[in-house]
Formats: structure tokens, C-alpha cells, sequence
């Protein structure tokens, strides 16, 4: 059975405690049952009327699971007493009564469980009183449909129990099966309309409306029902009465009033339905059934339709009103025309042309253009494109109230494209200000290409001055460092020479100023070979010469020239390589160069710990912008220096750049190093990063590609 039926019970605590549901459900219909009874017919002893049948029905709806528990106790309870204190003829042999009262509780669950599952598989999400449609569905399915379910498992039950002979078990099913059925439908809707949230007017016409109905429904169940006028059918005016105007509640209240005094007035004899003095009991139950389910469902029905009908109208009325909100709030100008005339126009369309609604509504559009030839030329034009493809849209131009004159497109829309005398929808869109734009821009225009042309001729004048000046500076650079290095060289030879003694002894000043005189120049030296360097790959002259060689005797060599310089500020230098190494084809003079720079900053940065140069092979790496991984070699400097701020990582790789900047700085340098270290990576095909914690240290790492490749550079940016 579906549990979404248990709706309505958040709103009530106690009705989501399990014991509680059983409790009640199972004393309500007890005490149902119970009044049943008392109507019981031999042999049987079966209740043509059992609205019981309908509370479980409804308990299940609403409650769920939980509900069944209750309708077994209830239905087990009622039919135990009954045996035991004589409501029933005893029988003569058979099962046990408190097996047949178990067996018949079981049928009255099995069939408000089946009658509520069906009913909410078919109507769900919806309420089974929401539409005429759902009413059905509650009255066939779980009121006539299911109740056979009860009927069946009871009468066999009766019978294994010694209860029905053999040859009446199909007088008693129908009897049984009649009872349910009509308790399911008058009782079950009555429950589940009062169950429903539902608005109460309080209106003093409304109170004496009902006041009025509820008598003459009494009034007239006493003459038919107690004085046997043959007037029964009048009844269904009264209740088509309720379902107009009182709805589902309305209905189902009137109905279940009807169907208690019709059985009433029957079990006493009174009813026009009491078939003379031969029919039984029973035949006259049988026949006011008849008549009941088909009055009282026809009402229901008609209070589900009615329902639907109430809520389809709400909704259009709020469709209505928010079409208007949409209508008088839209910021473009909408109009609603029939045969040219004016029916409506919003807000933003009295400001677009000037007019106020009043002076416009039942008019033509002829009060918008400068005569009736132009009117009618729109005109045309709107309704050819309109029989054709129920749209329209065209340029015009219309007339404000103060006579100024505005540009607008006009987009049409047919109600109805075969009928245009149905109505259309026009929607202006002010667009002066946009021809005024497209006019400046085409007057721009013709100018555009004139200027383009100029301004693109002095650009490329400008780019080769500036080209030219480049490569001036370059070629100058290089002139000069290459004039600068030979005396250099000199002076350091011939310093060389000097203070091994050659050209006589020294004394200890003259060696301390000449050891002075040959660091200065070689460190102008290396200076030179750097602005050299970078001049050489800004100008593109910069010479890559690919070839195999060991890596790993590059690095140990480097490592050795680096490693006097450690150990004079105390530093340990450890260097780690892969085993795996393989020969790199590459540059082996310009890898060499990049490492030594790498290591020469390292130590330089560092005071205390230690330098460590680890070389790793990697098989499948992607440099940025390439999608194809390749083998590389990954080469990493780490040290225990300084390291490096944050905001100061984009400055590294920027020649003539130092962190350690100003008169007071601590380390000597240019500024070149790395820079031109990112420089020949690009070159060969590799690229330089580095990572570094402030107070802790950094991570230099170059990677290189173990095959150089001609013309493939990655660094996005080679200038930074």
C-alpha cells in the first residue's frame, strides 16, 4: 500500500504515533461495526449496512500503514463480541469463533488495503476527491471493487464457521458485498472531505443557505423515508443542490444524512423501497442500495467536477491577473488591437509615443502617421505577413502627441492567423536612438578605413624604428663587451703572472692590491660574459649546438667548480643522482652554464645547512601548452637560504632585477643569472620554475628535454 497517503498528519502530533492510530482506528470502527449489527440478517447474520467498511477505507487513505493494524483489532473486537454475547445465533460446528472473528478482520484489512493502494496508485499525486474523475476511481475501484475482497474472505470465513449453509453463501456474499459497498461510499467520501483542509466563509447568507438545505433534506427523507411518499428521486435536486453550492463537504454530508434515514426508515418499514408484505428484508435493502449508490455517487461526482472546475477557473483568473501585472509592467510599448481599433495599451506604450491610455482606447492607428495612404500601407504590410505566418514585423515611423516623429519596429502577433478580426498583439520598440547610433557609425565608417590605414602605416613605422633600435642596442652590446673582454683578460693574465712571482717578489701589500685588482676584473668579466649573453639572445643570435653526452659527468663537474665556494662559507653540498640517467642530447655547454648559475646562487643565498643538487629521470612529462608527454630530465637545486617573499617571486627571472637591492645590500650580482638561466632553458626546449619559502629556503628546478627538438620553446613569456 502506498504510505504517501498519510498526509495531513503533520499538522496533528499524535496522529504520527503508531499506537495511537490503532487505538482509534480500531475503536471507531468497533463501535461502527457494532451499530451494524444490529441490522444483521439470518441466515448469516450479515449487515446490509456497514459504513464501517467505508471508515477503513478512509483510515487507510489518510493514515497508512499504520491504520491496518486497527481496522484487524477493530473489525476482530466487533465481531468477537458479537459472537460471545448473542448478536450472533451460535453455530453448530466449525472452526473456533475467535478464528472466524480473525479471518473476517483479516478480509476487512485485505480489502481497505487493496481499495486504498489502487485508489492512490490511479489518482495520485492528486487527492481521490480532487476531480470527477478521481470520485469514480474512489466509488469503482475502492468502494464496489475491493469490498468483494471482504465480502469474499467473511462469507467463507461464516461459512467454514458453521454461520451460512452451503446453499446461501451467494444470497449472503451479495448481502455482504452490498453493505460494504454502499458503507464505502457514503461513509469514505464524508470522511475524506471533512479530512481535507478546506477554507471556511463565514458569510451570514451562506450559514442560512445551508440552515435552509439541511431542513428541507430532513424534511423530505421523513416523508419518503417514514411515510412512504414516492417521492425518492426528489432527493437528487437536494443533492446536486449541496454540490453546487456547499462542493465536496456539501455533498458527501447530504448524501450520508440521506443514506442513515433511508436505512432508518427501511429497517422500520416506511420506505417506498420496502418491496410489499412478501419481499424480505433483505430484497428491500438490496433495492434502497441501488438507489443510493447511484444518486449519491452521481452527486460526488458532480461536487469532483465542479471541484476541478472551481480550481481550473482559480487558476485562470490567476493567469489572468498575471498577465496583466506582465502587460502594464513589460518595458516595451504593447497594444491590443481589433479591426485597427484600439482595445488596450500598457503603461510603457503611453510613454513611448505621449498619449494617455483614455485618449487612445477606441481609436485608430490613422492618429499615429501623417496621413491615411501610410496608415493603410502598414496596415497591409502587417496583415499580409500576419495570414502568412501569424507574425509581422516591420520599420515605421509614428507620430507623438507633440507632433515629433519616432522610429520603431512594430512586431505583430494573430490571436488566431485565420480570423485577424479575432484581435492582434502589437509590440513598439522605440529605436531613434539606435538609427541615430547606426548613422554615426556609418558617417565613422566612411572614415575608418582612411585612418586605419594611416595609423597602421605609422605603427609599422614605429615597430621598425624600434626593431632597429634593439638590434643597434644588441649589436652594441656585443661590440663593446667583446672590445671589453680582451684587455680584460690581459689584465687578469697578466695579474696572474705578477703574483706567482715571475716579474720579481712581492711584498704582502702589493699582492693583497693585485689579488684585489684580479677579482674586480673578473668579475667585470663575468659581467660582461653575461650582458654578452643576453644581448646575443635578444638580438636572436644565440646559437644552440645539440650533441650526446654523459649528464651525469656534466653535473659532477659543475658540482666541483661549485664546491670550493660551499666550502669556504661551510656549507655541505651533496648531490644526488638517478641511476637511470641516460645520455641528454642538448646543449651540453649551455646546460652546463644554466646548472652553474643555479649552484653559484644557491651557495651565494645560503649561510648555514646545506646545497643538494638531485638529478631525476621522468618518462612521461607535458610542458605547458603541448598535449604529448615525452621523457625528460628534471633537475633540482635546493638549498637552506634566505628564500624568497612572496610577492617577490615574479622579479627573479627579470634581468638587471635583485631582490637584495640599494646601497646596503648584502650580495654582489647583477641581477643576469637567472634570468638568462630561464632564457637557455627556453631555448632548449626546457623551462626553469622555482619554489620558495621565506626564512626556509627555495627549489630551482630545470627541466630538459632528453632529445632536443629545433624550434620548440615552451616559456610563454621569455621576457619576464
Amino acid at each position: 500500500m502506498n504510505t504517501s497517503a498519510n498526509r495531513g498528519n503533520s499538522a496533528h502530533p499524535l496522529l504520527n504515533s503508531a499506537p495511537v492510530i490503532i487505538v482509534a482506528v480500531a475503536c471507531l470502527y468497533a463501535l461502527a461495526a457494532k451499530v451494524s449489527f444490529l441490522f444483521t440478517i439470518p441466515p448469516g447474520n450479515v449487515s446490509p449496512v456497514f459504513p464501517a467498511a467505508g471508515i477503513a477505507l478512509a483510515a487507510a487513505l489518510i493514515l497508512g500503514r499504520n491504520a491496518l493494524t486497527g481496522i484487524w483489532v477493530g473489525s476482530f473486537a466487533a465481531n468477537a463480541i458479537s459472537f460471545f454475547d448473542g448478536s450472533v445465533s451460535p453455530h453448530q460446528s466449525g472452526l473456533p469463533v475467535l478464528l472466524v472473528a480473525a479471518l473476517i478482520g483479516l478480509g476487512a484489512t485485505s480489502g481497505a488495503a487493496a481499495g486504498a493502494s489502487l485508489v492512490w496508485r490511479f489518482c495520485q499525486p492528486q487527492h481521490p476527491l480532487y476531480s470527477g474523475r478521481n470520485v469514480l476511481i474512489l466509488m469503482v475501484v475502492g468502494a464496489l471493487g475491493c469490498c468483494m475482497v471482504s465480502a469474499t474472505i467473511g462469507v467463507l470465513s461464516l461459512s467454514l464457521g458453521g454461520y451460512i449453509p452451503g446453499g446461501h453463501i451467494g444470497y449472503s456474499w451479495v448481502t455482504w458485498w452490498a453493505g460494504d459497498a454502499t458503507g464505502s461510499i457514503v461513509t469514505a467520501p464524508l470522511i475524506l472531505a471533512w479530512h481535507q483542509p478546506h477554507p471556511f466563509r463565514r458569510h451570514p447568507w451562506r450559514i442560512l443557505e445551508a440552515a435552509a438545505l439541511g431542513g428541507l433534506t430532513l424534511l423530505l427523507c421523513f416523508f419518503v423515508f417514514f411515510r412512504s411518499v414516492p417521492f425518492a428521486y426528489g432527493l437528487m435536486p437536494l443533492l446536486l443542490w449541496a454540490a453546487f453550492r456547499f462542493g465536496m463537504r456539501g455533498a458527501s454530508t447530504a448524501a450520508a444524512t440521506i443514506a442513515l434515514l433511508a436505512t432508518i426508515g427501511a429497517s422500520r418499514g416506511g420506505s417506498p423501497f420496502v418491496q410489499g408484505t412478501t419481499g424480505t428484508m433483505n430484497e428491500t435493502l438490496l433495492t434502497l442500495h441501488s438507489f443510493l449508490d447511484v444518486t449519491i455517487v452521481c452527486a460526488l461526482f458532480l461536487a469532483g467536477v465542479l471541484a476541478d472546475r472551481q480550481r481550473m477557473e482559480a487558476s485562470l483568473r490567476q493567469s489572468e491577473s498575471a498577465l496583466r501585472s506582465v502587460f502594464q509592467s513589460a518595458p516595451v510599448g504593447i497594444s491590443f488591437m481589433k479591426d485597427g481599433v484600439f482595445q488596450r495599451v500598457n503603461n510603457f506604450w503611453c510613454e513611448c509615443l505621449g498619449y494617455s491610455e483614455a485618449n487612445v482606447l477606441g481609436k485608430t492607428a490613422r492618429m499615429l502617421y501623417d496621413s491615411d495612404e501610410e496608415s493603410d500601407h502598414v496596415r497591409r504590410e502587417l496583415d499580409a505577413d500576419l495570414r502568412k505566418d501569424g507574425l509581422a514585423i516591420i520599420a515605421t515611423r509614428q507620430r507623438r502627441s507633440d507632433g515629433t516623429f519616432r522610429d520603431v519596429f512594430l512586431r505583430a502577433a494573430a490571436i488566431d492567423a485565420e480570423d485577424l478580426a479575432a484581435g492582434v498583439v502589437v509590440i513598439v520598440d522605440d529605436i531613434s536612438e539606435r538609427k541615430r547610433v547606426e548613422e554615426e557609425l556609418r558617417a565613422t565608417q566612411a572614415t575608418l578605413e582612411e585612418r586605419v590605414f594611416l595609423r597602421t602605416t605609422e605603427l609599422a613605422v614605429a615597430k621598425e624604428r624600434a626593431e632597429s633600435a634593439d638590434r643597434l642596442k644588441s649589436a652594441f652590446l656585443a661590440t663593446m663587451s667583446h672590445e671589453l673582454r680582451t684587455p680584460l683578460n690581459s689584465i687578469i693574465g697578466f695579474t696572474g703572472i705578477i703574483l706567482r712571482g715571475l716579474a720579481g717578489p712581492l711584498n704582502a701589500e702589493q699582492t693583497k692590491q693585485l689579488v684585489m685588482v684580479q677579482n674586480s676584473s673578473r668579475h667585470l668579466l663575468s659581467l660582461i660574459n653575461d650582458v654578452l649573453d643576453l644581448s646575443k639572445i635578444e638580438a636572436g643570435q644565440l646559437e644552440i649546438h645539440p650533441e650526446y653526452f654523459d649528464l651525469c659527468a656534466s653535473l659532477e663537474k659543475v658540482a666541483g667548480l661549485i664546491k670550493p665556494l660551499a666550502e669556504k662559507k661551510g656549507l655541505a653540498l651533496r648531490v644526488v643522482l638517478s641511476d637511470n640517467l641516460a645520455p641528454v642530447d642538448s646543449d651540453r655547454m649551455r646546460v652546463e652554464q644554466v646548472m652553474l648559475n643555479l649552484l653559484n646562487n644557491a651557495v651565494k643565498f645560503t649561510e648555514h645547512g646545506e646545497v643538494a643538487l638531485e638529478g631525476l629521470l621522468i618518462q612521461a612529462y607535458t610542458f605547458p601548452k603541448q598535449t604529448t608527454p615525452q621523457p625528460v630530465v628534471r633537475l633540482s637545486v635546493t638549498d637552506t637560504g634566505i628564500g624568497i617573499k612572496p610577492e617577490d617571486m615574479d622579479k627573479i627571472f627579470k634581468p638587471f632585477r635583485q631582490i637584495d637591492s640599494g646601497l646596503t645590500r648584502r650580495h654582489e650580482g647583477t641581477g643576469l643569472g637567472l634570468a638568462i638561466c630561464r632564457r637557455l632553458a627556453d631555448h632548449l626546449g626546457g623551462e626553469v620554475s622555482a619554489h620558495s619559502t621565506w626564512g626556509e629556503g627555495s627549489v630551482f628546478t630545470f627541466v630538459i628535454p632528453l632529445k632536443y627538438q629545433e624550434g620548440e620553446q615552451h616559456d610563454p613569456n621569455p621576457n619576464s
